[in-house]
């Protein structure tokens, strides 16, 4: 319980927040034809957090895109 309220003040002190979401199968899916998962991991749970956190990740910090001419 102590190693849990540390890591909790850890990560609100840096800002930071944990969720917990449900994944479809075909959403795992698309992690692994996008390259994020390895298609022997699909049921690891640590591993499709990964590929979740990088895809997030990727998608943030990608360049942005111009209208402008």
């Amino acid at each position: 319980h102590a190693r849990r309220m540390r890591l909790h003040r850890g990560r609100r002190r840096r800002g930071e927040r944990s969720v917990r979401i449900l994944l479809s199968a075909k959403e795992i899916d698309r992690f692994v034809h996008r390259g994020y998962l390895d298609e022997n991991s699909r049921d690891d749970d640590v591993a499709v957090r990964d590929a979740l956190e990088w895809c997030v990740l990727d998608a943030l910090f990608e360049p942005a895109t111009s209208n402008a001419n």
